[in-house]
């Protein structure tokens, strides 16, 4: 067929790739469908989409590649924008537009879709606990009730006797009645999802709301009203997670058989705090979730051992595409898998129509398919790091080959072990270039360690999916003993890879998050390595640009300290429990206690991020009130992410158990110091911390074994400006009675025992005539009658469960200003 010169220019010009144009284009339209503010600006939106993608067909067909691109990407992006905002909609008789705020008590009825381990999270795998965890050698205990969480589809209000609809996460006791599937009325407490209460703290309430989940409930009571039927198919996925624990995992150890059920199917509700800081640590995290490592992986072994048995390409790709969705659904569905399910089906198709897809195309269309299912998956940390990493190794990792590939017939230099070495290394450093700016930003963590962890881990990871295709065969007597001892070898020797290499020196680095205009000038500065040699510039202008830009983070000033005043008092918001952090501008930085009995991860969730945001590097001092957990469970985080000069404790720390073991944890790891009643700390020019108690003798005398950690804590009195701030932790009137001669006026109060039930609050208050009170709790514990006393002394109150982070500021000139972190929303 002989062509024009006008067909062939067309074709000269034709877009190679449209279908990464149109994932483009789409990831474009659904991060900005949150712009699109009413139902008509939405039909609007996508109408004008449409208009524009029949003007790009036009400009294609005259020959306009150029335009055509562009209006192409214009009006994709204005279809998904309209499409997303239309998705996001609330449906009617949602549980947000019912109960904005939450109820006391509420009875809801609906289906639970997800339980137990075999929970869809994000694929990052970097959730927060829910509650505190154990860590480590961390010798004070969290509480040792537990919950065990499931999702419920919500459908009706028993009590109220109407439909509602939307999403809902349970917490309820072991004991509850409630199975996966099976249809249930649940009685509780609903509330609104933790929202971000701390400058610097992920929003919890946004990531639930973008799945959907808009309230959760603690489960006081729970009735089973349907089971579900034996045939759901439903229950797939859950028998096979089962059968393969009952088969395989029960011969191993239960952390092996949590690795295992981590990188095999996506469990991760039975990983320890200390496995998943590992993982994280070393740069290894991915393993532990199944996402397109797992499915290339096994994809690739699949077509591998049929092409061995002499099966067509065509035929193995055929059956590798099916397995690739059998294990979606074995996994749950999971949005990971969906997106890299997604790919190799793609990818097999074009195989089996005898067509050599191009893999930034199927790219491009993995992620129009996802964004199509679910528009909001743009915002989650997993689907960004999934597509970084891709083009990581699309784009990059071509770019740092030293030598040119090797031509067709020739031989590669080194041999095929040291050319499978060096690819293996250069696309663990380009997916490290395409990450680690985004996982510094969203989980302050970088792993210079994952350069080498992943030569070494991801080997393990194939022998791992390999042995697991074996798993349907552990039903014949005698063979799952055979599968299961490799597989708890390769479990076993994967955790030791990521332990050794989590502790190596500067193995992993704590950092605080760069801005967000130098993320979005780095991936430009990347982009541009691959990009401007194909404009005729040097093949070195890309490398220099990058690393220009890479220069900049570090000679910029991230935040600015300065503030009004010489000092800065912030209680932050944790829940119940109490962290308080004091400041002066350009001087010293001091932290009183940091924990939370209801808050998983208060020292690296809530203080690290603050401090960070700050500009703080290290805590010049570290006050410790007591042992118990609500105040410090979050210094092991702490002292993992920064350096601290001086360790406080009291002197009545060492008297009880807990408190011991405390203080012999501390001196194993910073420089601890007895702090005595009547001792004053002159920490910089114009402020002053006094001890006004303990005072041991009178505390062993005094109180009981059950009150005395809590009256034998810190009372401490910060003095700046001609101002006084009375911290007095757990402390009630018996300890505060041996105070009370030593006090004038305090002008800043922390409420004693974070507002529980005070004797004498009144007449205290009436003495101390405090301006400002700060709460430190969570809603439900202040007693009301605390709550009545602090209303009616005629201060100004706050409560960090309503306002946040407060933050007091006191001026030279003795000036007193409060501010609650939420007033800004």
């Amino acid at each position: 067929m002989n062509l024009t010169d006008d067909q062939l220019e067309r074709r000269r010009f034709r877009p190679r790739r449209p279908a990464l144009l149109a994932g483009i284009g789409a990831c474009v339209g659904c991060v900005f469908a949150a712009a699109v503010p009413s139902n008509t600006i939405m039909w609007l939106t996508c109408l004008s989409g449409i208009g524009v993608l029949l003007i790009a067909a036009w400009q294609s067909r005259r020959g306009a590649a150029l335009p055509s691109a562009v209006l192409t990407l214009i009006g994709l992006a204005l279809c998904f924008a309209g499409y997303g905002a239309l998705r996001a909609q609330p449906a009617p008789m949602d549980l947000a537009s019912l109960y904005p705020d939450g109820a006391l008590l509420a009875r809801v009825e609906g289906v639970i879709i997800e339980g137990g381990d075999y929970i869809q999270r994000d694929p990052a795998a970097f959730e927060y606990p829910e509650s505190p965890d154990r860590e480590g050698d961390f010798p004070i205990a969290p509480d040792p009730r537990r919950s065990v969480t499931w999702l419920m589809r919500v459908e009706s209000l028993p009590d109220a006797g109407m439909p509602a609809t939307g999403l809902l996460k349970l917490y309820a006791p072991p004991e509850a009645n409630l199975e996966l599937h099976s249809r249930v009325t649940v009685l509780g407490r609903l509330r609104r999802p933790r929202r971000a209460g701390n400058p610097g703290e992920i929003n919890s309430r946004a990531r639930y709301e973008l799945r959907g989940i808009t309230h959760t409930l603690e489960v006081r009571a729970s009735t089973l009203q349907q089971a579900p039927h034996p045939l759901d198919p439903r229950r797939i996925a859950p028998w096979v997670h089962m059968q393969f624990h009952e088969r395989i995992g029960s011969r191993m150890s239960r952390d092996r058989a949590a690795i295992l059920g981590a990188t095999l199917l996506g469990e991760r509700g039975n990983l320890t705090p200390d496995q998943r800081a590992k993982f994280v640590r070393s740069g290894t995290v991915h393993l532990l979730v199944v996402s397109g490592l797992h499915v290339g992986l096994l994809a690739g072994a699949i077509v591998l051992l049929l092409r061995i048995f002499g099966v067509d390409p065509r035929h193995a790709w055929a059956v590798a595409g099916v397995a690739a969705l059998g294990y979606l659904f074995i996994t749950g569905l999971q949005p990971s898998v969906l997106r890299a399910t997604s790919m190799v089906v793609i990818y097999a198709i074009g195989r089996v129509l005898m067509r050599r897809p191009d893999p930034l195309n199927v790219l491009g269309a993995s992620a129009l398919v996802s964004l199509a299912i679910s528009p909001v998956d743009v915002f989650e940390l997993g689907f960004q790091l999934s597509y970084l990493a891709v083009l990581g190794i699309l784009v990059i990792a071509p770019c740092l080959r030293l030598r040119p590939a090797p031509g067709l017939g020739e031989r590669p230099r080194g041999g095929r072990l040291a050319q499978y070495a060096f690819g293996s290394l250069r696309i663990s450093a380009a997916v490290g270039l395409a990450t680690w700016p985004l996982l510094a930003m969203t989980v302050h963590v970088v792993s210079p360690a994952m350069f080498v962890t992943n030569l070494v881990a991801a080997p393990l990871l194939t022998l791992m999916l390999a042995l697991a295709l074996l798993a349907p065969v552990a039903f014949i007597p005698g063979v799952a003993p055979v599968i299961a001892l490799p597989l708890s070898l390769l479990a076993g020797l994967l955790d030791w890879i990521a332990g050794t290499f989590a502790a190596l020196p500067f193995g992993h680095l704590f950092t605080p998050a760069p801005p967000l205009w130098w993320l979005v000038g780095y991936y430009v500065a990347l982009l541009a390595v691959p990009l401007l040699p194909m404009l005729r510039l040097p093949r070195v202008s890309g490398a220099f640009l990058w690393l220009l830009w890479l220069c900049v983070l570090p000679t910029s000033s991230l935040v600015s300290t300065e503030g009004p005043g010489p000092v800065r008092v912030t209680a932050l918001d944790v829940g119940q429990g109490q962290c308080v952090v004091i400041e002066v501008p350009a001087g010293p930085c001091l932290v009183l206690d940091c924990g939370s009995t209801n808050l998983g991860g208060a020292g690296e969730r809530v203080l690290a991020p603050y401090l960070w945001s700050r500009g703080r590097r290290q805590i010049d001092a570290l006050f410790i009130s007591h042992a118990d957990a609500d105040h410090v469970n979050g210094l092991p985080q702490v002292l993992e992410r920064f350096k601290v000069g001086r360790v406080y404790v009291p002197e009545t720390m060492a008297d009880d158990a807990a408190g011991a073991a405390l203080l012999q944890w501390l001196r194993a790891r910073c420089d601890v110091a007895v702090l005595k009643r009547g001792q004053n700390l002159q920490l910089a020019e114009g402020l002053e911390l006094r001890c006004l108690w303990p005072d041991r003798e009178f505390a062993q005398a005094l109180f009981s074994e059950r009150l005395y950690r809590n009256e034998a804590g810190l009372v401490l009195e910060l003095r700046a400006g001609g101002r006084s701030v009375l911290m007095p932790s757990d402390v009630e009137a018996p300890g505060l009675a041996g105070v009370m001669p030593h006090l004038g006026r305090a002008d800043v109060l922390f409420a004693p025992h974070q507002g529980s039930r005070v004797t004498g609050l009144e007449s205290l208050l009436q003495h101390l005539r405090p301006e400002h009170i700060i709460v430190s709790a969570r809603d439900s514990f202040p007693s009301d009658e605390s709550m009545r006393a602090f209303d009616a002394s005629g201060a100004k109150v706050w409560r960090t469960w309503a306002d946040g982070a407060v933050t007091i500021t006191i001026g030279r000139d003795g000036s007193l200003d409060g501010h609650g972190f939420l007033a800004d929303e």
